[in-house]
């Protein structure tokens, strides 16, 4: 999808979107993540598996200057690569089994 930016120049934003997608899962795949970008309704994704638990998965949008959870809850700016690579990691990451006591 097209749009005109403030200064009359045609900005395509899909790449823009799938640019900021791109970065997020070069520090995610340097972090030890599967990545895998995608399109749907939605629009473009970002889908991030856990290679060592292939049940935690996650696709990411952009709503805005914002990376999105799946159910569209702000995760971090677009030029927050790294935070949004840590939150993500935090929760792709899993706790691990339960023992006695957790």
């Amino acid at each position: 999808m097209s749009i005109t930016g403030l200064d009359g120049t045609e900005q395509d934003q899909d790449n823009d979107t799938r640019g900021d997608l791109g970065r997020l899962a070069t520090e995610l795949v340097m972090r030890g993540y599967g990545t895998r970008l995608g399109d749907d309704p939605g629009g473009p994704y970002l889908h991030v598996r856990n290679p060592r638990a292939d049940i935690m998965t996650e696709r990411i949008y952009i709503q805005g200057d914002y990376f999105t959870w799946s159910w569209g809850e702000p995760l971090a700016r677009c030029d927050q690569i790294s935070a949004a690579a840590s939150r993500i990691a935090s929760v792709l990451r899993g706790r691990g089994p339960r023992t006695a006591g957790d």
